[in-house]
């Protein structure tokens, strides 16, 4: 099984590859310094807990778009440059 990541993907960097890595350093020099501490502060685990949403929203994310029935469901929505479905020419007047 090969693994798919922004290393090996055709389509470059995605945009959860990017806050991943613009995430994940600073949350590991907290988490290391927050584990050292003998007393911590309800501001600090509130900090450490804030750095954990971009991480768990992309992880999330990926593990949710791995769902058998996700991949089977394709939703496409038609571009059509002229018209939109009233009949309204759907270019802005100057």
């Amino acid at each position: 099984m090969k693994l798919k990541g922004f290393w090996n993907d055709p389509e470059g960097l995605s945009i959860g590859d990017i806050v991943i890595w613009a995430t994940l350093p600073p949350w590991l020099y907290t988490a290391y310094h927050y584990a050292l501490a003998a007393d911590l502060s309800g501001n600090q685990v509130d900090f450490f807990l804030t750095l954990t949403y971009p991480l768990l929203m992309v992880l999330g994310g990926k593990a949710i778009s791995d769902l058998p029935p996700l991949k089977r469901l394709k939703i496409e929505f038609p571009i059509s440059d002229e018209r939109d479905d009233r009949g309204v020419n759907s270019s802005p007047r100057i």
